[in-house]
């Protein structure tokens, strides 16, 4: 419930509205600089502008929401605020519709094939990632709702139903995907505000992180003379394997570098951004690296890890499944060749490293994520962290 709260006489302010906090779920406070606008401060400090109107139409009263308060994308000032109400309430005036726009979507899978189509698609990188997101955890579960009728409740139900079968922090990616995309169709018009838009991943039992398993120097050399040990695997893929060790580029960088990319006498392996996560970056090749690479030349004129075709690099399927053959074999004690610790990661210095300072690997269950490393170059300026 909404509880009074005395506000500026000569209406709201910025700096009333960045220092008002409420122990309540929300509190409602009017505007009088702009009659009809309506400021509710939720008890996680978040606000959201509100008016509320009756549909000429239907005759019932609904609520226009034109933004949350703050800076930055998807925010709006008080002023953008008060002008957006004006010009909301000059439409209503005359006639026009100032609800969903005609035409916009209707039920939450709908909804979200045009998020994925005009939002996510042009701009993300792994749009995948949010389709897969949007395929197995929202559309089955809230696809055949309709937008008018989405509440709070309903989008905690999807979140709590992916942290329940223990994916707590997978469901961090789930709460932030129903985020993106019910401010996406706020800011359309097609919905009157968000439904998660106070949600707190906290509350919801959302992990946003879990440990990572490393490898110690021990470690390091069990894992690098199993190398060779590994069943049924090319020399190909084991140079590979030696290559993500002692360089911590991801396995998509590697599988996709090219020829053209690898300095061999500068000493420099250059990444560019579309073969990235992040961005375009050079890092530096010590001698040893040197010597696996020099190891490829012939086998391909273009990309480095060849592929069954020339001019086609390996999949990731393909090395992902030596990878896997490797984890079969036991190092004496019933364990696998590269079982990692369980315990938080640490810096070692040791003199079986070489190279390399901080080493992580992943999970034996999960052999297609990549190994990853920090690491530092011999005596030159330049340092290549890759973390």
């Amino acid at each position: 419930m909404a509880t009074k709260h005395s506000t500026p006489p000569r209406g709201l302010t910025d700096k009333f509205l960045q220092n008002v906090r409420t122990k309540k779920p929300y509190i409602d406070l009017s505007d009088e600089a702009c009659p009809g606008l309506v400021a509710r401060v939720h008890k996680s400090d978040a606000i959201s502008f509100r008016w509320t109107y009756r549909d000429k139409a239907t005759g019932k009263n609904c609520v226009r929401t034109p933004g949350r308060y703050g800076k930055g994308e998807g925010h709006i000032s008080l002023r953008q605020a008060r002008e957006q109400l004006d010009k909301d309430r000059a439409k209503h005036q005359a006639g026009e519709s100032v609800g969903p726009v005609k035409g916009s979507p209707e039920t939450v899978k709908v909804l979200a094939e045009v998020f994925y189509e005009r939002h996510i698609k042009p701009h993300r990188k792994r749009s995948e990632i949010v389709q897969t997101v949007l395929d197995r955890d929202v559309i089955p579960s809230i696809g055949h709702r309709k937008l008018a009728t989405l509440t709070a409740p309903t989008v905690v139900h999807v979140v709590e139903a992916v942290v329940d079968r223990g994916a707590e922090t997978h469901a961090g990616k789930v709460l932030a995907t129903l985020k993106q995309m019910f401010r996406f169709a706020e800011g359309r018009g097609t919905i009157h505000h968000s439904p998660a838009y106070a949600l707190d991943r906290k509350d919801l039992g959302v992990v946003a992180n879990v440990r990572q398993r490393y490898l110690d120097a021990e470690k390091i050399r069990i894992f690098w003379q199993a190398i060779d040990r590994a069943p049924r695997t090319s020399e190909q893929s084991r140079i590979g394997f030696r290559i993500l060790l002692l360089t911590g580029v991801r396995v998509g960088e590697l599988l996709q570098a090219k020829w053209e990319h690898i300095d061999l006498e500068k000493g420099e392996w250059f990444i560019p951004e579309e073969n990235s996560k992040t961005r375009a970056w050079t890092g530096p090749l010590v001698p040893a690296v040197k010597r696996l690479f020099k190891a490829l030349l012939g086998l391909d004129d273009v990309y480095v890890m060849a592929g069954k075709e020339k001019g086609v690099h390996m999949t990731d399927k393909a090395l992902c499944r030596a990878l896997a053959r490797l984890f079969t074999l036991e190092n004496g004690n019933g364990d696998p060749p590269c079982c990692p610790s369980r315990n938080s990661p640490c810096t070692t210095s040791d003199r079986h490293c070489g190279p390399m300072r901080t080493i992580w690997i992943s999970s034996r269950t999960s052999p297609r994520s990549s190994l990853t490393i920090a690491w530092a170059t011999s005596r030159k300026a330049t340092t290549a962290t890759r973390c």
